[in-house]
């Protein structure tokens, strides 16, 4: 899916093996291409999961272009995807999946939240989230964007709103990375 997504400009520079190794080298340092293929694979795992256990729904707060709703809909036995972003982003997306002629799934919903300043409760009871449900809680490559506070409101939401048995993926940064401590491998090129 990500290939449909990509501009077609794009695409065809990075069919050039020599544009395409100087692309790789500059966007995805020593370690970095290691860690999005593993955290995608992790994620994707859960997901499949959490349909296959027919949970009542799943959650993918800082959702992007992810394609998992698309890409596992096959799978799905009425289990309701919300994704949450910026609205700007929500708009793009559905903007490059429409002139793309990629169908959108029927237990898709859009949420849109900032959520350093809107509370998610709000943007989730105004999109049709039931609390009191098993859920997945996906949040991929977004907290490290967060602040403290934001982060902290989300889990709280979580643990009030979501029944036994619900899950939280999420991945995060070491402080350490942040402060550029050089203490892990690839560290020093990634940021």
């Amino acid at each position: 899916m990500a290939e449909l997504l990509f501009p077609t400009k794009a695409r065809l520079m990075l069919d050039i093996a020599p544009v395409r190794k100087f692309i790789m080298r500059r966007m995805f340092p020593p370690g970095l291409h290691e860690y999005v293929f593993v955290r995608t694979k992790v994620m994707d795992s859960a997901f499949m999961e959490a349909l296959d256990a027919h949970f009542s729904q799943i959650i993918l707060l800082g959702a992007g272009f992810d394609t998992r709703a698309m890409r596992f809909a096959d799978r799905n036995r009425g289990t309701k995807i919300f994704e949450l972003d910026a609205p700007t982003t929500q708009q793009a997306k559905v903007g490059v999946l429409r002139r793309k002629k990629i169908p959108l799934p029927e237990d898709l919903i859009f949420a849109p939240i900032n959520f350093d300043r809107e509370e998610i409760a709000n943007a989730l009871a105004h999109a049709g989230y039931q609390t009191g449900q098993r859920c997945l809680f996906l949040w991929e490559g977004v907290t490290m964007y967060l602040s403290a506070q934001a982060v902290d409101n989300t889990l709280e939401f979580i643990r009030r709103s979501s029944d036994s048995g619900s899950r939280v993926v999420f991945d995060y940064l070491r402080a350490s990375v942040l402060r550029k401590e050089n203490r892990y491998y690839g560290e020093q090129k990634a940021l």
